[in-house]
């Protein structure tokens, strides 16, 4: 599992930017350790602080 929390500038609230940087890294986790894309899901969700900062977590099933 990989849990990314973003604070200071990078923490801002566009959900596009981020789901967009989760779907990068589950890609580039796919290509690179060589694992189908149905063996890795992601989310994003908002890290508990004041106020909330971004997080993404990734994992595979495998």
């Amino acid at each position: 599992m990989l849990e990314l929390r973003f604070s200071g500038a990078l923490a801002q609230p566009d959900d596009s930017l981020w789901l967009s940087t989760l779907y990068a890294l589950l890609e580039g986790a796919s290509e690179t350790l060589d694992i189908p894309h149905d063996n890795l899901d992601g989310t994003r969700y908002p890290y508990q602080t004041t106020p909330p900062e971004p997080a993404a977590r990734a994992a595979s099933s495998m």
